[in-house]
């Protein structure tokens, strides 16, 4: 096997936290300040959490880092026991 044939093996931590650190940057972008709201639920409303629209546009965009690994990059996460 050639070092172009081979996938490069990433650990599922290490891996989503990669995706969501993109994804995250790329929607606070688009959203800037409009991106956090404090909770709607109950006995939480001091936490800041993503907008519907903004949690909507990050879900997309942590789908197409994830792709883009997988597919241009040939990253494969592996489960680390």
């Amino acid at each position: 096997m050639t070092n172009q044939d081979q996938k490069i093996l990433v650990d599922n931590s290490t891996y989503m936290e990669f995706i969501d650190d993109i994804a995250t940057k790329i929607t606070i972008k688009k959203f800037g300040d409009d991106a956090y709201a404090p909770s709607s639920e109950v006995g939480k409303e001091d936490v800041m959490m993503l907008t519907e629209d903004a949690q909507d546009f990050y879900n997309e965009q942590y789908d197409w880092v994830e792709s883009l690994l997988h597919n241009a990059f040939e990253f494969t996460q592996i489960k680390v026991k």
